[in-house]
């Protein structure tokens, strides 16, 4: 069984994208087991093997110092050669 590649867009309220935002991957026993940040154009990809994963997003803004956090639920199925997740909105 190989890794899949995951996508996803990360974005504030106001549509703008979060560049260089954490975005952390937990498995089934809330293990931290990969850490990426999104790009200039808020996405981030990472590789996962097949399984349900917590995936937590964090932003501190710059100018307001307010943390963005979001957390979400994915399941990672082994018959699909890559995720797109859905745009997401951290408010």
């Amino acid at each position: 069984v190989s890794k899949i590649p995951i996508t996803q867009r990360v974005v504030d309220k106001n549509g703008k994208s979060l560049f260089l935002a954490n975005v952390e991957f937990f498995n089934e026993k809330s293990e931290s087991i990969e850490q990426v940040k999104t790009n200039s154009v808020g996405k981030y990809q990472a590789q996962l093997f097949p399984g349900n994963y917590k995936v937590l997003i964090k932003k501190i803004e710059p100018l307001s110092k307010t943390q963005l956090e979001c957390v979400q639920t994915i399941t990672v199925d082994d018959n699909i050669s890559i995720l797109e997740l859905p745009m997401i909105i951290i408010k």
